[in-house]
């Protein structure tokens, strides 16, 4: 084999392993390390960072069955009138070879409005050397009641 074809062959193998490469030996901890940030990315209104998370083709389905863009989901996030605190707890991550993972868990989030406790479910793929939210899904928790006593 010439120097030439070698060269060839191992820059095809590089290009071919690259992604693999530039994931965390850990992705289970990055993936609830980056929940936390997009939380608190939409918290603080920081669109950079939602921006960076969200894929092109992401879709949110609300609590409320509403669907969204990832457009919709931007422009939510950059809504200074909107006051958020997000407290995301009980995080699951299920990876899924090197591309797919399933990230679920609890938020209690609160604004002027209200609190709510949601479950959520989130999707994401690992493409351009990061891992991009490709979906998010929440379902509204009911709250326990206590009986009136007497």
């Amino acid at each position: 084999m010439s120097d030439m074809a070698r060269i060839v062959v191992l820059a095809l193998l590089f290009a071919a392993c690259a992604p693999l490469l530039a994931q965390s030996a850990d992705p289970v901890q990055d993936l609830k390390t980056l929940e936390q940030q997009w939380a608190g990315a939409i918290d603080r209104h920081d669109t950079a960072a939602v921006d960076a998370i969200l894929a092109p083709d992401f879709r949110h389905i609300a609590y409320n069955g509403a669907l969204s863009t990832r457009a919709e989901a931007l422009a939510a996030a950059s809504d200074t009138r909107r006051v958020m605190a997000q407290h995301l707890h009980d995080i699951e991550v299920r990876v899924y070879g090197d591309r797919f993972a399933v990230v679920s868990g609890v938020n209690d989030a609160q604004s002027p409005a209200g609190s709510a406790r949601l479950r959520f479910t989130d999707v994401f793929v690992f493409r351009q050397g990061r891992w991009q939210a490709v979906s998010a899904q929440e379902t509204m928790v009911a709250q326990p009641t206590h009986p009136t006593k007497n």
